[in-house]
């Protein structure tokens, strides 16, 4: 049996509900970061 993981990435400057960031390099925030 094969194992998947499903991974959300931290919070990034600019990120609101609304918001669409799509595949940018953007930087974590310090609340991101201590996220991961």
């Amino acid at each position: 049996m094969k194992t998947v993981y499903l991974l959300r990435h931290g919070e990034i400057a600019g990120s609101s509900p609304r918001r669409f960031i799509g595949q940018m390099e953007v930087a974590l925030t310090e609340r991101g970061r201590e996220q991961i």
